[in-house]
């Protein structure tokens, strides 16, 4: 990512933020920018070292935002995916959300059920998990899609 993308506060569509270690690309790089709209994509989410570093992203601020993608690497040993989960708790006017390569036990973020205008979920490669929060408890979804290796164990 370019460096001082966190000073153009306007910016109202980027599609796919490569999270890094080094500045210009730490998750914090999408604080302050709170018009970002339609679709995200956030990958290499292990790149993120915790809790408190997933919230300074912001992305319950983030009202425009429609459709999320949040995008672990595959063939790495689990880090702080639950705790960097957690912390990305988008705005509860999104629409459609996406986990992907994700290595919890569980995929149970508190935010989950406040995202009452969801209506597209996709669990997509998530080799250790062993328990989904329940689906059914909200209103508006209409579209579940489970792909590979959800529940291997």
């Amino acid at each position: 990512m370019p460096v001082g993308i966190k000073e153009l506060t306007d910016l109202r569509r980027l599609q796919v933020f490569v999270v890094g270690k080094d500045d210009g690309a730490r998750i914090g790089e999408l604080g302050n920018l709170n018009h970002l709209g339609w679709n995200l994509e956030l990958l290499k989410l292990e790149n993120i070292s915790g809790l408190r570093d997933a919230k300074s992203a912001k992305l319950k601020n983030k009202i425009n935002l429609k459709s999320l993608t949040l995008d672990w690497s595959v063939g790495r040993s689990e880090t702080f995916d639950s705790e960097v989960l957690e912390g990305l708790e988008p705005n509860s006017g999104l629409q459609e959300l996406t986990v992907a390569s994700y290595m919890g036990r569980v995929i149970s973020p508190s935010w989950m059920v406040k995202l009452v205008n969801l209506t597209s979920i996709e669990l997509n490669t998530l080799l250790e998990c062993e328990h989904i929060p329940p689906l059914g408890k909200l209103p508006k979804l209409e579209r579940k899609k489970l792909l590979e290796d959800v529940y291997s164990n």
